[in-house]
Order: C-alpha cells, then structure tokens, then sequence
C-alpha cells in the first residue's frame, strides 16, 4: 500500500521542475518578450544601396533589422525614429508573388503633402521599402488634422518568397508586418 506523502512528495517535485523551467525561459530571452522565430530571416541592405533620404543629407547609419533600441537611463526603450518626410508602412498585403499592397496612414495631401514614389531596395534577406512625401507647392491656410487610411502597390523585382518585409522610413529599420487586406 502506497503512503500519502509518497504521492505529495512527486507532485512537489514536478512543480520545482516546473518553476525552474518557466523562468529559465523567462531569463533566457525566449519568453514573450524574445526573438521571433523569422527574425535570423530579415535581411538589411548594405549601406551603399540603402535608399537615401530624399534632400540628400547625409544620415546616421543605421541599425541592423534585428537589433533593438537601447534602453535610456530610466529603462524606457524610445520609439524607432522617423525622417522628416517619411511614411510609416502599416501592413502589407501579399496580392501576387511578386506584388505588395502597402498599407499607410497619412494627413490631407493639401496640409502634409502627396506620396512619392515608393523606393524598393531588395536583397536576399529582405525587402526594404521607403514610403516619403512631396511637400505641397502651397500649403493650405488651414489644415484639419484627420488620419487618411491609403494603399500603394509596388512589383517587386523577384517574389518575396520567405523574405521579410522592412520599414525604411524608420531608423533603426522596422518589420512590417502581414495584413489581411488592403486599405482601399
């Protein structure tokens, strides 16, 4: 016959086993806070073929897709910065293999300016695309500040395949990530 703390004794010892496993993977950097699995994945172009910024001031170079921001003294982690004239990618959405919806916020083109061409740098790790705008000739007198929801398609030179998709405009460089559908 079996004895109570026979049975009480393993119990206790699976929840060690248990504890120390959870905050080793805490610990560990492959908790909720870690790597995503793709991450080894994202490529970043080399600065020489990196899109420049449109006024052809020299830059800051920047950091590597899968680099993070450093904590400041007070242990916050500031946002990735953004150019002057940049766009920040919302999503994208896979149309064809070759072929990105690209998903944007932007402001009333008559106070924040019209989209610019959209510049594509591909390599074999990544995709890096820089959405930038066109100042308006005259801006207007007054400007209602109110989000535009729009989308912009780019063919790309290659299918994306498992590629990732970068952010540009953002330095350090940021992933985008999947979206359902297109804005518009």
């Amino acid at each position: 016959m079996r004895k109570k703390g026979a049975v009480s004794s393993g119990a206790a010892a699976f929840a060690v086993v248990l504890v120390t496993v959870l905050v080793w993977w805490l610990l560990s950097g492959n908790g909720p806070q870690g790597p995503d699995g793709s991450a080894d994945q994202l490529g970043v172009a080399d600065d020489a073929t990196a899109p420049q910024e449109p006024s052809g001031g020299g830059s800051a170079p920047s950091k590597g897709a899968d680099e993070q921001p450093s904590p400041d003294e007070d242990g916050s982690v500031e946002e990735p910065q953004r150019s002057d004239r940049g766009v920040r990618i919302d999503g994208y959405v896979l149309e064809a293999p070759d072929r990105l919806a690209l998903n944007y916020t932007t402001g009333v083109p008559a106070c924040h300016g019209r989209l610019d061409t959209p510049s594509v740098v591909e390599d074999a790790g990544g995709v890096t695309i820089t959405l930038s705008t066109v100042p308006p000739a005259e801006p207007a007198d007054t400007c209602i500040e109110i989000a535009v929801r729009k989308t912009v398609r780019v063919t790309l030179e290659s299918p994306l395949g498992g590629r990732g998709v970068l952010d540009g405009s953002a330095t350090p460089r940021v992933r985008v990530e999947r979206m359902a559908k297109p804005y518009e």
